[in-house]
């Protein structure tokens, strides 16, 4: 049977080969529609939650836009006047950000107080000393930046969107191949049920409904563990929320330029961060003259970097490195990636990242540290994609498994001194290191010269 046939085409198969084999289904009999599986509508709107990330509204456009609106903001339809009146607006202003702050500042809305992560930032723009003494310019330059900001969170919706419909074009191959294989049953064994068809005509209708309002892009695998549109969506509204400023950040991993060798000159010294997130990292050791690249299954983390100028791939992280030649790069980087991870697959990763470093290359990672029984009974679990802990003790051992030289393997981030409990005895040691000690820890690894 061809690949290239229809979904009507194949519906229609599977009513006729029924017909032939004499099982009373004629248009007469059709049952009536089932209703839609909840499942498959509810993928058409936003679900009403307590908060959202900015550019799952902005994913929507025009009359969708306006009603998954009313229903984060304010968890209920529109009626037909105020989506009239609303999209009207939303027309004549073109601006989704003041339609959303409208909404928000309603009485309806106060009372359900739900959260838009993103924003507070189209009104938080960076310092100008000079604003006060040239306030038209200091105008300006704030719309300027309202207007990069707009621009940002568009591209960052548009690649949850692309997201979202490669998982509907998925859904529909599901749907396809469980279609031919009721054609093979009915042609075969006479076995067969309009209602089962039906049910499957409806959810690619609803399907195919989805896709036509936002295009299509080409369908990509993605490995059993890389995230959905909906996690990435709430991947990086909590990575905001939680994950500290990127000040912090900067100060932290300037630490691990201690380890690093120099970069040459004609900028030809490669470095790699695998998971790179919203690519702080790359983002310092671009100012220090590396050439930087990154890999990260977050589309929306992908877009960050992308408005930074940092290279991204999409691609699964064991497929991209078999892509990469060997002894290519200077600095193979992973900070809070093993622990989300299966063993076998970070072991795999290991290997190749000492293949692609050339010798002495280094080999940087980073995760939580169990050794602090607080981040080992509490706080690793903040993370729901979060898989088991990794000790240090093996977390050596795999690396000098894998044939690295481990340089360092520093403890980091401990609890303040304030936090410690009082004491100079023993006991207050001892619990102020397994409570309050450091709640990370990291491997620098070399790969030999020899």
């Amino acid at each position: 049977m061809s690949d290239t046939i229809t979904t009507q085409e194949l519906l229609d198969k599977l009513l006729l080969e029924s017909q032939k084999l004499n099982l009373g289904i004629l248009e007469r009999d059709k049952p009536r529609p089932v209703a839609l599986d909840p499942e498959i509508t509810s993928e058409l709107k936003l679900p009403m939650r307590n908060s959202y990330a900015l550019e799952e509204l902005f994913k929507y456009d025009d009359e969708e836009f306006v009603r998954n609106a009313f229903r984060a903001l304010l968890h209920r339809e529109p009626d037909a006047s105020g989506l009239q009146a609303w999209t009207l607006e939303l027309r004549a202003c073109q601006d989704k950000v003041r339609i959303i702050e409208a909404l928000m500042a309603t009485e309806e809305a106060t009372i359900k107080q739900v959260v838009v992560h993103g924003l507070d930032e189209f009104h938080n723009p960076p310092p100008w000393r000079w604003a006060k003494w040239f306030p038209k310019r200091a105008e300006l330059r704030r719309q300027q930046h309202y207007r990069h900001l707009y621009e940002q969170y568009h591209r960052r919706s548009q690649a949850l969107k692309a997201d979202e419909i490669n998982l509907a074009l998925s859904g529909m191959s599901g749907i396809r191949d469980a279609m031919f294989t009721m054609l093979e049953q009915v042609s075969t064994h006479g076995w067969g049920s309009v209602a089962r068809v039906r049910l499957m005509e409806q959810r690619i209708r609803v399907l195919e409904d989805a896709l036509s309002k936002v295009g299509t892009v080409p369908q990509q695998d993605a490995p059993a563990y890389q995230s959905s549109a909906r996690m990435d969506a709430f991947y990086m509204a909590f990575e905001n929320k939680h994950r500290a400023g990127r000040d912090v950040l900067r100060v932290h991993l300037d630490n691990y330029m201690q380890y690093l060798p120099q970069a040459n000159a004609d900028g030809s010294s490669r470095v790699v961060d695998l998971g790179c997130g919203r690519g702080e990292w790359l983002e310092l050791l671009r100012e220090h003259n590396f050439r930087v690249e990154g890999v990260d299954s977050n589309p929306l983390m992908r877009a960050h970097c992308e408005e930074l100028n940092i290279p991204v791939s999409g691609e699964d992280l064991l497929a991209w490195c078999h892509a990469q030649g060997d002894d290519t790069y200077s600095v193979v980087s992973a900070f809070h990636l093993a622990e989300h991870l299966p063993f076998e697959v970070l072991l795999q990763l290991m290997g190749e990242a000492y293949r692609l470093l050339a010798p002495g290359g280094l080999l940087i990672m980073e995760t939580p540290n169990p050794e602090n029984m607080m981040v080992a009974t509490h706080t690793f679990y903040h993370d729901p994609t979060h898989r088991n802990p990794i000790t240090p003790t093996l977390l050596h051992f795999t690396t000098e498994y894998q044939g690295f030289e481990v340089v360092a393997m520093p403890r980091l981030n401990p609890y303040p001194v304030e936090s410690h409990v009082a004491g100079d005895d023993d006991v207050s040691a001892r619990v102020n290191g397994h409570f309050c000690g450091p709640q990370d820890f990291a491997i620098v690894a070399r790969k030999p010269l020899g």
